[in-house]
């Protein structure tokens, strides 16, 4: 049985990815939170990727022995660099909102013609070199195994995914669902915003769904080959 612990209390994204999880039930695969294995700290995000973020988080269960998965996402618009990047969820300053943060993101492209915009998603699953599972290294990202491995205080490897959605950022919100940027990301394969669809519909083109579909396929034939 390989316990995975996934780096969040988030009930909707534990609930998500059990569901994917569904299809590693055949290789023995069971999926905690942090919450399952009593530690109750604070996490301190303080990479400058999205890999790097959730090889953080990913490094905490890692750390004592599990293998952690996580992972960090955000909204990149091109007119801005990038940002709000791995900012997203505090691009406001202390005690941002949702609310906040879009303010903030219209006034910053208050004279931009260019609106295109990407939902950013990495995932990533640290693997303790204690547990002597074999991961292939072509599956390896070696720089940021060196990078969790200092961060969790013991050798690790990292595979890390991304997933991308190609949007633009519109001046009115539209639709109550969803959250952060989701009222103001126009999806035209859709003709509507992130906060005007199902969540069925989001998570089947998201830049979450898209990553956490390529790390389960990744997992997938890891621990066939170990079984």
């Amino acid at each position: 049985m390989y316990n995975f612990v996934l780096a969040s209390r988030n009930k909707k994204k534990i609930a998500e990815l059990e569901t994917l999880f569904a299809e590693l039930s055949s290789v023995g695969v069971k999926l905690l939170s942090l919450d399952d294995i009593g530690y109750e700290g604070d996490i301190e995000e303080d990479g400058v990727t999205f890999e790097e973020n959730a090889s953080i988080k990913a490094g905490v269960p890692a750390s004592l022995g599990y293998i952690g998965i996580s992972d960090d996402s955000g909204l990149a618009v091109d007119a801005l660099g990038g940002a709000p990047g791995v900012y997203s969820a505090r691009y406001s300053g202390e005690g941002a909102t949702d609310e906040k943060n879009n303010e903030k993101l219209l006034f910053e492209l208050r004279d931009k013609e260019n609106r295109a915009a990407h939902y950013v998603c990495a995932v990533c699953v640290v693997i303790p070199d204690s547990l002597g599972i074999n991961v292939p290294e072509k599956y390896v990202d070696a720089e940021l195994s060196v990078y969790a491995s200092a961060k969790c205080g013991r050798s690790v490897k990292a595979i890390a995914v991304r997933g991308t959605c190609d949007g633009t950022i519109i001046d009115e919100p539209h639709g109550d669902g969803g959250f952060g940027y989701d009222p103001y990301f126009y999806f035209e394969q859709f003709g509507k915003t992130f906060a005007e669809v199902s969540a069925e519909e989001k998570h089947s083109v998201s830049h979450r769904g898209i990553a956490m579909r390529k790390i389960i396929d990744i997992l997938k034939n890891i621990l066939s080959e170990e079984n």
